[in-house]
């Protein structure tokens, strides 16, 4: 990148920033402060007051949710208890990530701020809401149906064009299993057999089910036990 790109970069980044504090003034106040405080700051506690009737409905529904999905997710009865309690206590939850794989940077980053601000309040538990009504391509060679490897496009679910363009995750019922083909023929990242391993083996209805069972098994290898994960979708909530 040379001069002027990174210039470019930069007056792009301060005129972000400048647009968030019009949006959100308390948010200036974490522009020259660690990451972990404007995390922290984010899953504080809203402060007790009476929630209107539609709200307190709203809530109960979404709590049913997530107990629904634990249930199918196979958590243990008091666990999804306990996502329910500190949901219900910090009432926090990013709705933004489009569902990927945990090791795609931008979920990877995504989960890494959430747990950054969930441990300063010393919480064990992690609800994730990832959008699943999205196209598996969203842009070339990028989308759920994409997975970079070592600067190498690997096809996830090793699916046609005509069959990513246009479909969403929630697309079947079909036949999808996690294939990793890389996007050019004798470009197979040393990772990529790792990966292979690590993932699923079977079969699925939906690209979603496929990567919400993948995220399941991927997540103690990759943020260890201190977090009881539970990722829920818009099939969950529908």
């Amino acid at each position: 990148m040379n001069v002027h790109e990174l210039a470019g970069a930069a007056g792009a980044k301060q005129a972000a920033l400048r647009s968030l504090a019009t949006l959100y003034p308390w948010m200036q106040h974490y522009y020259s402060r660690p990451i972990r405080d404007y995390a922290a700051r984010l899953y504080e506690a809203p402060v007790s007051t009476a929630m209107p009737e539609s709200r307190q409905y709203a809530l109960a529904k979404l709590l049913d949710a997530i107990k629904n999905a634990g249930k199918r997710n196979g958590l243990p009865i008091g666990a999804v208890a306990e996502i329910c309690r500190e949901f219900e206590e910090r009432r926090v939850l990013q709705t933004g990530p489009h569902l990927l794989l945990l090791m795609d940077p931008e979920a990877y980053y995504t989960h890494i701020l959430s747990l950054v601000g969930l441990a300063a309040h010393g919480c064990s538990t992690y609800l994730s809401y990832a959008v699943s009504t999205v196209s598996l391509v969203e842009r070339a060679r990028k989308g759920p149906g994409w997975l970079t490897i070592d600067q190498t496009p690997i096809n996830v679910f090793g699916l046609t064009r005509s069959r990513m363009i246009g479909y969403s995750l929630l697309t079947g019922p079909g036949a999808y299993r996690f294939e990793l083909v890389p996007a050019e023929q004798g470009a197979e990242p040393a990772a990529l057999a790792v990966l292979h391993n690590l993932l699923p083996k079977g079969q699925f209805e939906r690209p979603a089910h496929a990567i919400k069972e993948a995220n399941c098994s991927l997540w103690p290898k990759l943020f260890g036990s201190r977090f009881t994960f539970l990722q829920i979708e818009d099939e969950d909530i529908a």
